[in-house]
């Protein structure tokens, strides 16, 4: 229940990225059941663009993503405490390009005062989630350029990236991007 009353966001998926997505999900429920859901080998569906990533590969479409960007990265992540995501960011604000943060006011600033302190000397702006009602932050979002954005599961930590079991979509959609950059 709580779930529903955080800052949170929903992306309905059509075409290639609901099989992709339905891939994971068989594997996964493969390794908990040993049976199989029987997809389809090649399904007849439109390539939508949008690229899934699951665990380290989450880092990876991040750093990669934030590395390749002209001008800006913004984000509203929960936490930020990986180390090489920290530099990629940190390396992006110091060659000028506009890197904005949203963060939990509850986790951040309590137990990674450092990773602030890093963070702002390279000229990221960071600010803090004050939502009515003090709704916690379940959102993590990624914006690049204003034309791609990427949603994962978690916050970016190293737990999340090689411990924990994490997914998240790479959506280069100019139009959609747009919405985000609005509420961002």
């Amino acid at each position: 229940e709580s779930g529903f009353n955080s800052h949170n966001l929903t992306i309905t998926l059509t075409d290639k990225s609901t099989y992709e997505l339905a891939e994971i999900f068989n594997r996964d429920w493969q390794f908990t059941t040993t049976l199989s859901l029987e997809l389809p080998e090649k399904p007849n569906l439109p390539d939508d663009n949008i690229t899934f990533a699951t665990n380290a590969n989450v880092k990876q479409q991040l750093t990669d993503n934030t590395a390749k960007s002209e001008n800006s990265v913004w984000a509203i992540v929960s936490e930020v405490t990986d180390s090489d995501l920290i530099q990629s960011l940190s390396d992006a604000a110091t060659k000028g390009k506009d890197v904005r943060l949203i963060l939990s006011p509850t986790i951040m600033p309590a137990n990674w005062p450092e990773t602030l302190e890093k963070l702002n000397s390279a000229g990221v702006q960071i600010r803090y989630f004050k939502y009515p009602g003090n709704n916690s932050l379940g959102l993590n979002l990624g914006i690049f350029d204003g034309k791609s954005f990427i949603l994962s599961s978690s916050g970016w930590s190293y737990a999340s990236f090689v411990m924990d079991h994490e997914l998240s979509l790479t959506i280069p959609s100019p139009s959609a991007t747009e919405v985000l950059v609005q509420q961002f």
